[in-house]
């Protein structure tokens, strides 16, 4: 299932000539598009106050052989789908290192991405409240609610331009040697720790920072000069293998986190299960590549961008 592709068509207006993408680039040295780089292995975030990219971490040291897949990759393992991908606590792939490679070559499927682009504004509302004290003295104390108001948001599908086979890689945690991905897949496995996991994230690989300043700078051109959020959400981006026994499926059970969030139960538990198990989510990604640069990308599609850009 890809993404709903959702748009609200604007007026046909006269508007400025739309900019080429290299045209779009060029504007970055005005400053108005300069973004701050600020790095976390989940995210990488391009932001100003004006634009914020969203992009599912693609600045990880790699390991320079990718995994090579054994004749068979089907899977038996048993496991549950959501939105951000599978999730397993078979003990099948717990025991056996081919099993558990298996099952990660037959979920490394594509992953569906998305484009969605936001222009909003901040309204304040001044409260005033009036006090009288015993004593007959008024006193009138201020307070401010800040919301957000949507001007435009519409979303374009992506995944169409996804080449579907990705490549799985292993990173190498900080001041480490990365590891071949059967001696981490071994490692998990010996180890007796009751709430370890081992993730496998899907990346896509784009200059999300390019095409973002060039869709910022089309938009700016068409006289809007709000807020604007660029985002790229994914879906079946992740593949997740959880020990099976009782402890860590409780541990992340939806309902446990849904009961700690609503009795603040997290503030002990996610401290005290962060500390008592062995990760190991940070140390493989599957890379996927687009079939089209951003460039083409653009000029393809910066009409429609620019014909959703509607406000009052």
């Amino acid at each position: 299932m890809s993404y709903d592709q959702t748009t609200t068509l604007a007026s046909s207006s006269a508007r400025p000539l739309l900019p080429s993408y290299d045209e779009a680039l060029a504007s970055e040295d005005d400053g108005e598009n300069q973004s701050l780089l600020q790095t976390d292995y989940s995210k990488t975030s391009y932001t100003d106050t004006n634009v914020v990219v969203d992009i599912h971490g693609q600045e990880n040291a790699m390991t320079d052989e990718f995994s090579a897949p054994p004749a068979y990759s089907l899977s038996d393992a048993s496991y549950e789908r959501s939105n951000e991908g599978v999730v397993s606590h078979d003990s099948k792939i717990n025991k056996d290192i081919e099993s558990l490679h298996r099952f990660f070559l037959a979920h490394n499927d594509m992953p569906e991405m998305a484009i969605t682009i936001h222009g909003y504004h901040e309204e304040t509302t001044v409260h005033y409240h009036t006090h009288t004290d015993a004593n007959g003295h008024t006193r009138t104390d201020t307070t401010h609610d800040s919301r957000e108001v949507t001007d435009f948001h519409f979303t374009l599908d992506l995944t169409e331009y996804i080449i579907p086979r990705g490549m799985i890689t292993v990173c190498g945690q900080k001041g480490q040697p990365a590891k071949d991905l059967r001696e981490l897949l071994q490692e998990y496995i010996d180890h007796k720790n009751k709430l370890k996991e081992i993730k496998m994230k899907k990346v896509v690989v784009w200059d999300y920072t390019s095409l973002t300043r060039a869709i910022t700078y089309a938009i700016r051109q068409q006289g809007y000069h709000n807020q604007v959020r660029v985002t790229f959400p994914m879906r079946n981006h992740m593949v997740e293998v959880y020990d099976d026994n009782k402890l860590s499926r409780f541990a992340h059970s939806k309902w446990t986190r849904f009961l700690c969030f609503i009795s603040c139960l997290w503030i002990i538990f996610l401290p005290l299960s962060w500390l008592y198990k062995k990760s190991f989510n940070r140390q493989i990604e599957s890379m996927f590549v687009m079939k089209i640069t951003p460039r083409e990308w653009f000029n393809a599609n910066v009409n429609t961008i620019v014909n959703n850009v509607r406000w009052v």
